[in-house]
């Protein structure tokens, strides 16, 4: 909570891949901060994606929007592997992706999310040494994750562009 004086209600939602759900909310004080340990959450899958939002919590604007920073940290073994990155400010029509690779060490996945109430059809390309691949086209239903493994091998980019008549942003990683 950024606010130097007010109080917010920030609420998690992780959206399973399966379309199940699970909540937790908490009030975060002036300047405050609540760290949300997914394992400890019940009802949380495997495969999930998280959208976190922010209200007044008290006030003349209580359940009105209100501005949070949301970081999310993975780690590993005894805590002391891992990395943040910040969170998504808001969904887009199109993300890039300057580095992916397939083969040997290492195995890149691209997630979506769909955080609407409406399909997604999203088009990825891989930018590869040769130039643009052939489009790959796929569903994201609504208000779920999904998980792509590229087809192609090698190093690569990515673009990531949600299409049709009336495209729904999304947010990839």
């Amino acid at each position: 909570n950024p606010h130097p004086t007010k109080p917010v209600r920030a609420t998690w939602q992780f959206l399973n891949a399966s379309g199940s759900r699970a909540e937790v909310t908490h009030v975060l004080p002036p300047r405050g901060h609540h760290r949300v340990r997914v394992n400890t959450v019940p009802g949380i899958e495997g495969e999930h994606a998280t959208l976190v939002s922010g209200t007044w919590a008290s006030g003349d604007d209580v359940g009105l929007p209100a501005p949070i920073i949301a970081e999310r940290t993975i780690a590993w073994g005894s805590d002391i592997e891992g990395h943040s990155t910040r969170g998504a400010p808001f969904p887009s029509l199109t993300w890039y992706f300057a580095e992916g690779s397939q083969g040997g060490q290492w195995a890149t996945y691209l997630l979506l999310m769909n955080p609407h109430d409406r399909q997604a059809t999203v088009q990825v390309n891989y930018m590869l040494e040769s130039g643009l691949s052939a489009p790959y086209t796929y569903t994201v239903d609504p208000r779920r994750r999904f998980t792509i493994y590229p087809p192609v091998t090698g190093a690569f980019g990515i673009l990531v562009t949600s299409i049709g008549a009336t495209p729904v942003p999304i947010i990839a990683e």
